[in-house]
């Protein structure tokens, strides 16, 4: 691939200008035989070639260069078409997804030379009108995790659920793997394939009534065993080359919300606008391991599927050619989630219709942030799917974490300053998954009572080659910033939002290194802080 004049680089490409009525010629490109990554994959203890294995080169110069090629019926693969320079070669099977079903077979990823990690890959050189030989790989077997799904209130399969194991102790390195979601799977039966030795917490988003893998089932997502979150989940224990079966799950219906997004002034209906709802009293609902948002279409309308039964706020972001005459608000025209109005959901139910209106910006102005604020206190609990009492994880007994307020208690004069602690846990994002939601989730979890805020970073180097707009000078490129707010010790999620023009560049990469980085304050306490980074790729 190419720009021109003669670059493989995007903003190393010459502009080319154009007038209406006029033609711009000779914009003429002279193409050149790229370079070439060949080599064998074969079982590593059998050493029988296997077909169906992906080989990617993922460049390492600075660029997000990225080209791959599959393994035939004697295991030979080739990548093509290559620039000039440094590449790590990543082997793996397809992981699954909703529509996009993975292999039988149960191989663990790896890189080349035998390295389980991207960092400890061995860099491979390729030059253009060249073939670089012998890149071979033995794949080693993982282990399994078998279950059936389940209605709770009938017993029936639920078919078509694509259920998911993401590592405990390594959130971010080869974390999640998927069962298939094929149309056979009519007897509620899963299998996740392809996982190393460790503990995993094991969760499905809404399954879906079949091809063409949309239309989802309103059930609650929901981890392993009847829990809420991450946190509270069961871990399932997994040897490689064994199977830990009777992982099962039993679904609850959900509650949902219906409406439409007008403006507030003409009440015309809105398109392009995202609409995420945020749990009063507890932690933000996107914390669940789906994408939690919807987005309206030319006639305004939303339809939120898989709400447990609890009171919900609406925030919304407009996106598309709604984008900078909205600023971001809280339903109904409210700059604070604390005086957003509540919305009333029982699980099994339609909430709505729900007519929300969006207010413009008006001379730099934000919708109103002052009123009658509430306290930054535990709201109403919600018993949750199969639970008898008010715990968030179905009957654990943990207390439910606060709703982001406004603010925290000022400390008191002359108290001596000891250090808050925090932890930001790395999240476990495909990069179509950030790209489709317009979001990064993760979890910050503080000592004591006050606030997180995380910033979310790539390298300058990256921004240019997206083509985002890159400062002189600048190391890195902000891409999207989120804050949350905790009245007592505890953890919460915190959605760091992407604006229209960092999710249409998102778009033009496979893989991507973001780097996270949380800033911890709080009444009586020196600030502290800590980052992560989330290697995302498609």
């Amino acid at each position: 691939n190419q720009y021109f004049d003669g670059v493989t680089n995007y903003n190393d490409a010459d502009l080319v200008q154009v007038a209406a009525g006029v033609t711009s010629s000779s914009i003429d490109a002279e193409m050149h035989s790229g370079g070439r990554i060949t080599g064998t994959v074969t079982n590593a203890i059998s050493h029988a070639p296997v077909a169906g294995i992906t080989a990617c080169a993922e460049g390492v110069s600075g660029t997000t260069y990225h080209e791959c090629g599959g393994t035939d019926s004697s295991g030979v693969y080739e990548i093509h078409a290559l620039p000039t320079g440094s590449y790590k070669v990543r082997f793996y099977e397809e992981e699954g997804y909703v529509g996009h079903p993975r292999g039988s077979s149960n191989y663990l990823e790896q890189y080349y030379d035998d390295k389980a990690t991207e960092g400890e890959a061995a860099i491979v050189s390729v030059t253009v009108d060249h073939v670089t030989t012998g890149i071979d790989a033995a794949m080693h077997e993982g282990g399994r995790i078998t279950g059936i799904v389940t209605d709770a209130e009938t017993g029936d399969p639920i078919p078509y659920a694509a259920v998911c194991a993401s590592h405990a102790e390594d959130r971010d390195a080869l974390s999640d793997r998927c069962s298939d979601a094929q149309e056979s799977n009519a007897s509620g039966e899963y299998l996740i394939a392809g996982l190393s030795t460790g503990s995993y917490a094991v969760w499905l988003n809404h399954p879906n009534d079949g091809p063409p893998w949309f239309d989802a089932l309103n059930y609650v997502p929901q981890f392993y065993s009847d829990k809420s979150t991450f946190e509270t989940a069961n871990l399932v224990s997994v040897t490689a080359l064994q199977t830990t079966p009777h992982v099962d799950f039993a679904l609850h219906k959900g509650g949902r919300i219906l409406g439409t997004i007008v403006d507030a002034e003409t009440h015309q209906p809105l398109s392009d606008i995202s609409i995420c709802p945020y749990k009063v009293g507890m932690l933000d609902f996107l914390e669940l391991p789906l994408n939690g948002c919807d987005y309206t279409g030319a006639d305004g309308q939303f339809t939120m599927i898989g709400y447990p039964t609890g009171e919900y706020r609406l925030s919304l972001r407009a996106y598309g050619s709604n984008e900078g005459i909205y600023p971001d608000q809280y339903a109904n025209g409210k700059g604070s989630i604390v005086n957003a109005a509540r919305i009333a959901v029982v699980a099994g139910q339609d909430t709505g219709p729900v007519n929300v209106e969006l207010f413009k910006i008006v001379e730099g102005s934000e919708p109103e942030e002052k009123g009658e604020e509430e306290p930054t206190v535990p709201g109403p609990s919600d018993p949750g799917p199969g639970s008898g009492n008010g715990s968030p994880d179905g009957g654990s007994g943990a207390p439910p974490a606060t709703q982001p307020g406004p603010t925290t208690p000022r400390a008191q004069p002359g108290s001596p300053k000891s250090k808050m602690a925090v932890t930001l846990s790395a999240p476990t994002q495909s990069l179509d998954t950030i790209i489709k939601s317009g979001a990064i989730k993760t979890s910050c979890r503080l000592s004591s009572a006050g606030r997180c805020t995380v910033v979310a970073a790539i390298s300058a180097k990256d921004a240019k080659a997206l083509g985002l707009k890159v400062k002189k000078g600048a190391k890195t490129v902000t891409i999207g910033r989120g804050k949350v707010s905790l009245g007592e010790a505890g953890s919460a999620n915190v959605t760091i939002k992407l604006s229209g023009k960092v999710r249409s560049a998102l778009r033009g990469t496979a893989k991507l290194k973001i780097r996270l980085t949380v800033t911890a304050t709080g009444p009586g306490r020196k600030p502290t802080g800590k980052s992560v980074t989330l290697t995302a790729r498609s």
